[in-house]
């Protein structure tokens, strides 16, 4: 297990790639489960615990079938376990690392949020670029394409995941709702 989490930390910062993981129905899930519950810790402020926790397994879901996608048209299909595990992990560590930061910049917590300040928004776009990176580099070593190409599809891709996660948030909580 420590060697698991040594090998994302060294995904994060550039000295291990997908490969150096094992390809584990096993890991993925318990990526998975990591990816969603950083991203239940990050947001636990957010309006609701159960929509943070619907949006981010949508999220995991419709993520995970872009990059199947991605692999698929490189024919690279039997490297998306790996591949998942690596951005699933790697996002984990970078919100971990990033959740301390963010709470200790922004301390006062009202009804309307937290507080958003100069250092707070610098530190969400540190992390912000950090985890592009990561994901260019993770991409760019799963698809063996160059460093530019996977960085537009790293955009691309977290776009994509955007606009359908949010239409169908919109489905289920405001329109619904």
């Amino acid at each position: 297990m420590n060697s698991l989490i040594a090998t994302f930390i060294r995904i994060c910062l550039f000295k291990a790639g997908p490969q150096d993981l094992p390809s584990s129905d096993v890991l993925l899930v318990a990526t998975i489960i990591a990816s969603v519950g950083t991203n239940l810790l990050v947001d636990f402020l957010g309006p609701s615990t159960l929509q943070t926790l619907i949006l981010s397994v949508m999220q995991a879901i419709v993520f995970a079938l872009v990059i199947k996608g991605l692999l698929q048209i490189k024919n690279f299909s039997y490297r998306w376990k790996q591949t998942m595990c690596a951005l699933f992990g790697a996002s984990s560590i970078i919100r971990l690392v990033g959740a301390p930061i963010l709470h200790i910049l922004a301390p006062n917590q009202g009804p309307e949020g937290p507080l958003i300040n100069a250092p707070v928004m610098v530190s969400g776009a540190a992390m912000g670029i950090w985890s592009v990176a990561v994901m260019t580099v993770i991409l760019r070593s799963a698809m063996e394409i160059s460093t530019v190409t996977s960085f537009f599809i790293t955009i691309a891709s977290n776009i994509l995941v955007f606009i359908v996660v949010i239409q169908v948030y919109d489905l289920l909580f405001v329109t619904a709702g």
